[in-house]
């Protein structure tokens, strides 16, 4: 949360409505990213159709390298991972304010659909030297989801059907190092706090991480502005 919240420095800071736009875009990105298990080429080629509001899931159905999609996963046709509240809200939050290019999800400040993820990592480990981290890049985001779930109690298996790999030893031998029982979290991750909050065409959570807190300002958002 901390990488994520990060963001906000070069919202704050944007010197461009296009540099703001794009950082909110990758902050969306980021909490899908980070909390779904999701390959970096899957995430950029998400679309709003594959969200599922009602039942709780994302499809994963295709990919982009090199400015091709491609139909299926790395391992599969398709699979289904969990929609968390914290990746559903800030969803939700995005959508009324995003450009929808082709029905995906994320483009870059130019509404275009992202060819691959390199200018994506190259943002990333921008961010990350923000926060005062080492050198990691995007892909750590899965190694985090992995880890997080079976910190709070998920089983092995439950994990691997929701982030693609063939078999258990893939995911115990080359993603996980020490896990921690943090059983602590899960009904913060699963289960937080029912809370209504009303977002109109003009009014827009300040942060659209998805951030577990209490109560979220909100500030007047022109729906006139131009975005390009």
């Amino acid at each position: 949360m901390k990488i994520i919240n990060g963001c906000d420095y070069f919202i704050d800071n944007g010197k461009s409505k296009s540099s703001i736009y794009s950082w909110k875009i990758f902050k969306v990105f980021l909490t899908v990213g980070f909390f779904s298990g999701m390959r970096e080429n899957e995430l950029i080629g998400l679309k709003w159709s594959d969200i599922d509001y009602d039942k709780k899931t994302i499809k994963i159905q295709r990919t982009i390298d090199n400015g091709i999609v491609s139909k299926g996963t790395k391992t599969m046709n398709f699979r289904n991972t969990i929609l968390l509240p914290i990746v559903e809200k800030p969803l939700k939050e995005f959508e009324n304010i995003s450009y929808k290019k082709d029905g995906f999800i994320f483009v870059n400040h130019q509404y275009k659909t992202f060819r691959n993820y390199t200018n994506l990592n190259k943002k990333f480990k921008e961010l990350v030297e923000y926060c005062g981290y080492e050198k990691i890049d995007l892909y750590n985001m899965r190694h985090s989801f992995i880890t997080l779930m079976l910190s709070v109690g998920k089983q092995t298996e439950w994990v691997l059907q929701r982030v693609g790999h063939a078999d258990v030893l893939t995911t115990k031998g080359h993603y996980i190092g020490e896990i921690e029982d943090r059983k602590d979290l899960y009904d913060k991750i699963f289960n937080p706090p029912k809370k209504v909050y009303t977002v109109t065409n003009t009014d827009i959570p300040i942060s659209i991480s998805g951030n577990i807190v209490e109560n979220i300002p909100t500030v007047k958002f022109n729906k006139n502005i131009s975005l390009s």
